[in-house]
Order: C-alpha cells, then structure tokens, then sequence
C-alpha cells in the first residue's frame, strides 16, 4: 500500500512561484511536455499550483507547480 507523500517547498521556491506569473514554461504530464504560460498561483492543501494555459490551443488548468519548469 502507498502512501500521500505531501511536498513541501522551501522558501526560495515560494519565491520562484510568485515570480513566475507570466512567464512561459513546460509543464509535464505523463509522457507530455506541453509548452504553457502561467497566469495565477494558489496554495491547497500543502501544495503550490499554478493555472497553465497552453501556448498553441486554448484552455487552462490548475498543475502542482513542480511539475512545471519555467524558462529563464
């Protein structure tokens, strides 16, 4: 039987979320890299999230923001 591990991220990453509003990226699902744009945050549950649009295509979705990598 598993167990929920619940990530937790350090100060320096809470700051890496917040500058990370508008800025593009990759988020990874799966097998799939999709290139995004971040437009909101938001903690749940002992989690950071990000709200993800794609950059071809439309719609958006809240991901665990350690499943995206932002570019610089």
């Amino acid at each position: 039987m598993e167990k929920n591990i619940v990530r937790t991220y350090s100060r320096t990453e809470q700051t890496n979320l917040s500058s990370a509003i508008g800025k593009e990226g990759v988020v990874f699902i799966d097998e799939l890299s999709i290139g995004i744009k971040i437009t909101k945050e938001r903690f749940r549950y002992g989690h950071y999230d990000v709200l993800v649009s794609p950059l071809v295509g439309n719609g958006e979705k809240w991901v665990e923001f350690h499943k995206v990598k932002v570019k610089s």
